[in-house]
């Protein structure tokens, strides 16, 4: 039996109904589960099994396929089969439960075949995956999953979090398995992203105009529709045929890297209208708290021992045996400065091909070098800039509060301002995910990342620096 839960001996048994319903066999048929079996525009589903099991008798040695042809598609008894074929009764019914077992067999490679190849046609849509193994994640792949294979709403699914946190990789987990589980007819991948992060150092501007509604649909459309969009070409012709199919039958569709504000508003309204019973993953740094139809949940960093596990992996795949074989209290101090966070946990990694790493780690603390500066550069700049004063003045003062945390009126006594103004802060600052909330609706403290404390700590006054021109 196969992932799917298809063998040999359920053919086996869902043919001989199959066959026994010849004559009145409707669309809903026994094997309309099959991937062959998927009928195309125009097509009866009906039509299309019988004419695939017409051509697999064919290849069945001939008495078997006689067998079959007089018992089931003539209509005849056993007895008549019998006398036409000039075999004992017994020997009727042997040499059908033989030819219905070779059919089976037959029906399984060709459905093999056929799944495999539609699955190989799901996975060119997505990107090249960025990870070899991915640690500490299978809890949260799977309670999206459960989330997103909910017959009712949510219908749309937002995971957020910070920079290099992962949401991408965990998006292409979770669409993998969705395409190897069956759970949608169909998968859709539209990435918004406009800049990578190499593990050089190096961030390198993607060639891809903004994620505009209009392509949303064109790449949308390329993907799932079977049938060309109907001339003349029109967008609203591509958003009709698309509804038509996303709300037939369930799609799961990722908007992977929708990292402001601005994105998420343009396309939340044309993504609307494609949902229910489709459902719609999308990533970003954003938070969506003021939409209350959205499902969010926060990527989570990877902890210590996740943490380490995919230091020794790195380490491994860049042939840095002595790094790959390190216990814990040497490898502790590469969790204590970037925290979870795998983007930069892999960056410390490939900077120990050219530096010890106690040098990577002090680049890290000091904010020394060009390769540290443009990792700080893609995870933090768009949110500085995009802060007003009173919110960078709490943000600056976070370093300053205890690792696990500090409520409002600690916080505002560190940052010399006033809980409504630093309240106010926290709103946008959480939002962001540059500030973590940690607790119930009773109680609770912030905190920041331990890769964003190191950042605060050191290029962030740089920036502010080169902002007063001093």
């Amino acid at each position: 039996m196969d992932d799917s839960g298809i063998s040999v001996e359920s053919l086996q048994h869902d043919l001989l109904r199959l066959f026994n319903e010849w004559n009145t066999l409707g669309n809903d048929h026994p094997l309309a589960y099959l991937e062959i079996a998927r009928a195309g525009p125009g097509q009866s589903p009906s039509a299309v099994i019988k004419q695939i099991l017409h051509n697999l008798i064919l290849r069945l040695e001939k008495e078997w396929a006689s067998v079959l042809q007089r018992r089931f598609f003539d209509g005849l008894s056993a007895a008549q089969t019998a006398v036409g074929l000039s075999m004992a009764e017994s020997t009727v019914f042997r040499k059908q439960r033989e030819a219905i077992g070779h059919l089976a067999q037959l029906l399984y490679a060709e459905e093999e075949l056929a799944r495999a190849e539609r699955l190989a046609h799901f996975y060119q849509r997505l990107e090249a995956p960025t990870y070899q193994q991915l640690f500490g994640a299978d809890e949260q792949v799977d309670e999206i999953l459960v989330t997103l294979e909910s017959p009712a709403s949510p219908w749309i699914v937002l995971l957020e979090g910070i920079g290099g946190i992962g949401k991408t990789s965990l998006a292409d987990k979770i669409i993998r398995r969705a395409i190897q589980r069956r759970s949608f007819a169909n998968f859709g991948w539209v990435t918004a992203r406009r800049s990578l992060f190499r593990l050089d150092g190096s961030i390198l501007p993607t060639s891809a105009p903004a994620l505009s509604p209009e392509a949303l649909l064109e790449r949308l459309a390329e993907q799932l529709l079977e049938q060309p969009i109907a001339s003349p070409y029109s967008l609203t012709r591509a958003l009709a045929q698309l509804q038509a199919q996303t709300k037939a039958q369930p799609h799961l569709i990722v908007v992977d890297n929708l990292e402001t504000l601005n994105d998420l508003d343009a396309l939340l309204p044309t993504l609307r209208q494609l949902v229910n019973p489709t459902k719609i993953l999308l990533t970003s740094r954003q938070s969506l708290d003021a939409e209350p139809s959205i499902h969010s949940t926060r990527t989570r960093p990877l902890a210590a021992a996740d943490s380490l596990a995919l230091v020794r992996h790195e380490a491994q795949s860049r042939n840095l045996p002595l790094l790959a074989t390190a216990d814990d209290e040497t490898l502790a101090p590469i969790f204590t400065t970037v925290g979870g966070n795998p983007l930069a946990l892999r960056l410390v990694v490939g900077q120990c091909r050219r530096h010890p790493l106690e040098t990577v780690l002090e680049d890290l603390r000091q904010a020394r070098g060009r390769t540290v500066e443009h990792l700080y550069t893609f995870l933090y700049r768009q949110v500085w800039d995009g802060l007003d004063e009173s919110e960078r003045q709490v943000l600056v003062a976070m370093p300053l509060t205890p690792e696990d945390g500090s409520g409002l009126g600690y916080l505002a006594s560190v940052a010399e301002a006033s809980e409504t103004q630093v309240h106010d802060a926290l709103e946008r600052l959480v939002a962001l995910n540059v500030v973590d909330y940690r607790g119930d609706f009773q109680r609770g403290r912030y905190t920041i990342h331990s890769l964003t404390r190191t950042f605060l700590l050191e290029q962030v006054i740089r920036w502010q620096r080169e902002e007063g021109g001093g």
